[in-house]
C-alpha cells in the first residue's frame, strides 16, 4: 500500500497528525514497511522464529470475568436473541466448570457474540 504524504494530510486532515508520525509516514513511502521496521525495531526482533501465544482464557473467565461471564452466559440473556441454544452452552459451561473438558475457547467466543450484541 503506498501512501504518499500529500494524500494523507487531505485524508486525515493535516493539522491533526503530529510531524513525527508525519515522518514515520514519509519514511514508509520511500523505504517500504520492512524498512521501516528495520529503523525503529531490532533486526533479532525481527527476524526470529515464529513463536505461539497462549492467552489465559480460562483464568480469566474464572477470576476478573466471572462476573460478566455469568451475565452474558445466563439463561436470559442466551434466551433474549435466540441465536444460540441455552441448553448446549450450559451443557459447556457445566463441563468447563466440572473440569471434566476445557471448553475455554468456545466460552470465550460465545462471550464476544453475546457482548457485541449487547452493545447493538
Amino acid at each position: 500500500m503506498v501512501v504518499t504524504v500529500k494524500s494523507t494530510c487531505v485524508g486525515l486532515g493535516c493539522g491533526f497528525l503530529d510531524e513525527k508520525v508525519m515522518h514515520v509516514i514519509a519514511g514508509f513511502n520511500y523505504l517500504g514497511a520492512e524498512g521501516v521496521l528495520y529503523l525503529h525495531i531490532p533486526r533479532e526482533m525481527i527476524e526470529r522464529p515464529k513463536k505461539g501465544f497462549f492467552a489465559p482464557l480460562w483464568q480469566w473467565l474464572r477470576g476478573p470475568l466471572w462476573e460478566r461471564a455469568g451475565v452474558l452466559l445466563g439463561e436470559r440473556c442466551l434466551g433474549q436473541e435466540g441465536y444460540l441454544a441455552p441448553s448446549i452452552v450450559r451443557r459447556v459451561k457445566t463441563e468447563c466448570l466440572l473440569g471434566s473438558r476445557d471448553h475455554s475457547h468456545r466460552l470465550w467466543a460465545i462471550l464476544m457474540f453475546q457482548g457485541s450484541l449487547e452493545k447493538q
